[in-house]
């Protein structure tokens, strides 16, 4: 997978020369000859965390009506209230991630509890699904096995307080993921040195709420 420039009608309006970056298309006729995917030359392990796109959310103007909406959101998804935590971190890892690429996130929630289909977004007729982690020791990406083929593409965010920055370690397509991965407890694990990183992007509020239409 390769990260090409997007251009934002928006972005560009805001002076940010249209800086989101998003994986590019493969054409159908060259991918069939291709090899099966191999490790990336550079992976998100190789790139310094302060290089990570990131949100930033807290102690920024704007920071507390972002998150405001977002933890309302999440508490519409929250089936019991023991896990609104658990779901303001994960909405705030989409929002972060389609935001990253000029898109809005998905803001519709069933009767069920249930946000979505198993992908987060689409871009670029891709199906994308964020998984997010709060966990410092070790940053791996988590898909349950039933679910691999629900998405295109599977980015992983680093989240420890939703109310104050989230980062955007890195992604990996489902032919990776099911290459490079391994399967525990029902799921299909990927650690950084398979995934690729995203290129650096400061992210605030207000280009946030802008791209989010919220």
């Amino acid at each position: 997978m390769s990260i090409g420039r997007y251009k934002n009608p928006r972005g560009e309006a805001r002076g940010n020369n249209g800086g989101f970056r998003h994986m590019s298309k493969t054409d159908d006729k060259v991918s069939q000859y291709r090899s099966e995917p191999l490790p990336p030359l550079h992976s998100a392990t190789d790139q310094n965390p302060a290089n990570r796109p990131r949100l930033r959310i807290g102690g920024v103007p704007r920071g507390d009506k972002l998150n405001f909406k977002i933890k309302t959101q999440a508490k519409k998804r929250a089936p019991r209230a023991s896990s609104e935590w658990r779901h303001h971190m994960g909405f705030a890892g989409e929002v972060t991630a389609s935001s990253y690429f000029g898109v809005s996130a998905n803001w519709e929630v069933t009767g069920d509890y249930v946000g979505d289909d198993g992908w987060d977004f689409i871009y670029d007729d891709r199906r994308i699904e964020v998984k997010t982690t709060s966990n410092h020791e070790e940053l791996e990406l988590s898909v349950p096995v039933d679910r691999v083929d629900d998405a295109d593409y599977f980015i992983l965010a680093h989240c420890p307080r939703p109310d104050d920055m989230v980062q955007l370690v890195g992604c990996v397509s489902r032919p990776e993921l099911k290459k490079f991965g391994h399967l525990f407890a029902g799921d299909v694990r990927i650690g950084l040195k398979y995934m690729r990183p995203l290129e650096p992007l400061e992210m605030y509020p207000e280009q946030v709420l802008d791209i989010q239409n919220i």
